[in-house]
């Protein structure tokens, strides 16, 4: 029988010291997950099966919101109901979330934690990958976490035509997930001292597929190799998390990771 030998890991063009681990080599990031007590997710886990039942409900809500809004053209005029419609009707398609294999993690400081940073020059629109973790609801979690985001932003307004209870679904990426849980917060208004590039070069978009909400992130504008990723949490996590500093982003160096100012623009 013939032995199966793993493909080799490609290591990205750019490195640094200050690395602990890297998309590249799957298996180094499964034991950095691990021995952080964490679970690598390469997809969305349900946490439990009633979770899994909740989600039913939400994608037939989903369906019936749809119904609703084309009766009554209500998505001619755009806004989230043609939002709505757009995502809804790629469902079909065969979406592949693959994540970038040139994505690095490196600790920034005792403060901050660590940090996710780009191995590779990325241009806008690029794909990084989805953010995953466990799928669970809003009434099973004590209040959220920074790891906890919202998988449909669409939640309201389906609510609202499907009449009947709406599910409110969260992907928790508190206890696993993958190299996208590392990415940190930083304010939108904020730009890189020196330059008109903003310090947020992350942002969320969703798609549904497999009766499921997917939260993806793709870049905002072209990133240089080293750069660290950002994308700006929103007004909630800013007002509870005010202590932190918030005022500057990091990029890789040779030997160590070197802070970066910022200004308002």
């Amino acid at each position: 029988m013939p032995v199966f030998t793993p493909p080799p890991v490609i290591f990205p063009d750019f490195t640094s010291e200050a690395l602990v681990a890297i998309s590249a080599d799957r298996s180094g990031m499964q034991d950095f997950f691990s021995l952080h007590g964490l679970t690598y997710l390469s997809g969305l886990r349900f946490k439990n099966k009633h979770i899994r039942v909740d989600a039913e409900i939400a994608a037939e809500n989903c369906t019936q919101a749809m119904r609703q809004i084309l009766a009554y053209g209500l998505h001619r005029n755009g806004g989230e109901e043609q939002e709505l419609i757009d995502v809804m009707r790629k469902e079909g398609d065969d979406l592949q979330y693959n994540l970038s294999p040139d994505l690095g993690i490196a600790v920034i400081n005792e403060r901050v934690g660590f940090g996710c940073f780009a191995l590779s020059d990325m241009k806008q629109g690029e794909l990084i990958g989805e953010y995953t973790g466990y799928v669970s609801t809003m009434s099973l979690l004590s209040g959220t976490n920074m790891y906890c985001m919202s998988s449909n932003p669409w939640h309201e307004m389906v609510r609202r035509f499907a009449r009947r209870f709406q599910p409110f679904l969260v992907v928790d990426a508190q206890k696993g997930g993958n190299e996208t849980r590392f990415i940190n917060h930083i304010p939108s208004e904020l730009v890189l001292s020196g330059t008109a590039l903003t310090a947020a070069n992350v942002e969320l978009f969703s798609s549904f597929s497999a009766g499921l909400f997917h939260v993806l992130l793709q870049t905002s504008r072209d990133i240089s190799a080293g750069e660290e990723l950002r994308f700006d949490y929103g007004p909630s996590y800013w007002s509870r998390h005010q202590d932190r500093d918030e005022s500057r982003v990091y990029r890789l160096c040779e030997n160590s990771v070197c802070a970066v100012p910022t200004i308002l623009r």
